[in-house]
């Protein structure tokens, strides 16, 4: 068997002008991070993604509920938690203004229906509204569905 391609990769979107909107159908709602939801983040991060390696969440966030508050998103099937992504920043990389679209995911039986699109419309108008005015992302080669969304949103691998 061939092992996966875990080569990193990083894309960027230059504008944060022009994010689509994807609306969603009741009972799937996005909603805000809330105190104890680092739990709900491990076990989708655990579900849905085969390379994921036990994680820690205060290493990826921090402890600050305050960004988390404003940043992190939630998809919801009613009350059920089913995916994340988190509108981050990245003070690493080149000027340290850039935008992160950080650890998204999705439970494995909620895949392939359409629900990462308006996660990442999301993400992205967040990260505008809290002042970026461009992001990046990093993955792995591995994950080519993922990579082909980014690309749709107009990401572009520089790396």
């Amino acid at each position: 068997m061939n092992e996966p391609d875990l080569t990193s990769v990083i894309m960027e979107r230059s504008s944060l002008d022009g994010i689509p909107l994807y609306p969603l159908e009741p009972p799937m709602r996005i909603r805000s991070y809330t105190p104890g939801d680092a739990q709900h983040w491990l076990e989708i991060h655990h579900d849905a993604d085969p390379y994921f390696k036990n994680g820690r969440f205060e290493k990826a966030f921090g402890s600050d509920e305050a960004e988390l508050l404003r940043r992190q998103h939630y998809l919801c099937d009613g009350d059920t938690v089913v995916g994340t992504s988190t509108a981050w920043y990245d003070q690493g990389y080149k000027d340290g203004t850039w935008g992160l679209v950080h650890y998204v995911a999705i439970r494995r039986t909620y895949q392939g229906r359409g629900f990462s699109k308006p996660l990442l419309a999301w993400t992205l108008r967040t990260l505008g509204d809290t002042g970026h005015v461009k992001c990046l992302l990093r993955t792995q080669r591995a994950r080519k569905v993922a990579i082909r969304l980014y690309e749709s949103f107009g990401f572009v691998e520089v790396q």
